[in-house]
């Protein structure tokens, strides 16, 4: 007679080497879905997770971003704030969208990625942006797809930027210019295929969190393994 230990054994094992072999090597993270949809967070500088540059780079690497998602009512409310720098103020800051985000202006009212956006914020850029003068320290061979927040009004130490989103959150980019040559990015930025989770933030996109089709398929043939092990043994 079979034992209920070996019918679990045998029906789990596929699912542990799955587990085991995804710890040898982890999958890039960028731009997929964050764990949940009410989510908090933050990158610093000290932790190596921010790469700042000119007045923004000092001894006391300091430098925060965090940001709060929420959602309610099928809408998703993003603040960002900026924390741990003084002068110069920040000049814009630009943040990673879902590629097939477009121009506030044309988005349709069932698929708008950012709009009512909070004061503060004198315009807002849609485009790809990398290397070049207005962007100092940009990481050569990077680009950023998404929006700029410009001519930011007196964001010193502590100002957010908050706006609504039909999107659900995933891991991307940002980048902020602060005066003539002061600039900060999350590490992430220049490495697209790295599997740390702390060199990105969480931005808008549009996708949810799903299984991965072969992790379903293992836990179907699992859980089915162990119905037909625990009729046999009735």
């Amino acid at each position: 007679m079979v034992s209920l230990r070996r019918i679990f054994v045998s029906a789990l094992a596929p699912m542990l080497l799955l587990l085991i072999n995804s710890n040898v090597k982890a999958d890039p993270v960028y731009g997929t879905p964050v764990p949940t949809a009410n989510f908090s967070g933050s990158r610093t500088e000290s932790a190596g997770n921010i790469v700042t540059g000119g007045n923004y780079s000092s001894d006391n690497k300091n430098f925060t971003i965090t940001w709060n998602i929420t959602l309610n009512s099928g809408v998703y409310t993003y603040t960002y704030t900026f924390t741990g720098f003084g002068s110069p103020d920040l000049s814009h800051f630009i943040l990673d969208l879902t590629d097939n985000c477009v121009d506030g202006d044309k988005q349709t009212k069932d698929a708008r990625c950012v709009y009512n956006v909070s004061d503060g914020v004198g315009d807002l850029d849609w485009g790809t942006f990398g290397p070049g003068p207005s962007n100092p320290g940009f990481p050569s061979g990077s680009s950023i797809t998404g929006v700029k927040f410009d001519n930011l009004d007196d964001a010193g130490s502590g100002f957010s930027v908050t706006f609504n989103s039909l999107r659900a959150p995933m891991w991307g980019d940002f980048y902020v210019k602060g005066g003539s040559n002061s600039f900060a990015y999350n590490a992430g930025l220049s490495n697209h295929s790295s599997d740390d989770v702390n060199k990105f933030i969480a931005v808008p996109d549009s996708r949810t969190a799903v299984p991965e089709p072969a992790t379903l398929l293992l836990l179907g043939s699992g859980l089915a393994g162990i119905g037909a092990g625990l009729r046999r043994r009735r």
